[in-house]
């Protein structure tokens, strides 16, 4: 059974049967719709709707409609200078307008994990990560990660209730 663990920060190596889930970005759809860039660096109607629909295919539900879901004009002429400030924008008009497409985003992703997953670091913000709960998935507190992949095993503290010599006695 896979767990996930909540960090704030993306770990340097991960160990087999573990994977890393991020934040919701959207680069890879903005990068699918350089094409339709504006040349002038502001955001246009065209630029914004077609990465909005683009999102909307990959994630969003069936049917969705990217010309009623998420209201565009209010981002009309705002710089886009860069990919980054692109996806600002866009993430922004989803949180006004749409803000089921980021747990629709940590359900695809989720759902997409590797076969034999046993470990999920989760880099965002907590409030997101009801999304592993409704697929089953419980919360590890990060001081139990190694002990939960094999690294370290956990010292016997105290006494133990009867001795070995007692143990033996029973089988």
């Amino acid at each position: 059974m896979a767990k996930y663990v909540l960090v704030k920060k993306q770990p340097e190596k991960i160990d087999k049967g573990c994977i890393i889930i991020g934040s919701p970005d959207f680069k890879t759809e903005i990068e699918q719709c350089a094409r339709k860039k504006p040349r002038s660096k502001v955001m246009s109607v065209n630029y914004l709707r077609e990465i909005v629909a683009t999102i909307g295919l990959k994630y969003g539900p069936e049917g969705f409609n990217a010309l009623s879901a998420v209201n565009v004009s209010t981002f009309i002429g705002v710089p886009c200078e860069t990919n980054e400030q692109t996806e600002q924008i866009v993430i922004r008009a989803f949180k006004k307008s749409y803000p089921e497409i980021f747990d629709r985003y940590l359900d695809h992703h989720i759902k997409l994990r590797p076969d034999g997953t046993r470990l999920i670091y989760f880099v965002g913000d907590p409030a997101q990560s009801t999304a592993f709960l409704k697929h089953g998935i419980d919360s590890l507190p990060p001081k139990e990660v190694d002990f939960y992949l094999g690294k370290k095993t956990k010292k016997v503290v105290g006494k133990p209730a009867i001795s070995a010599k007692e143990a033996g006695k029973i089988d």
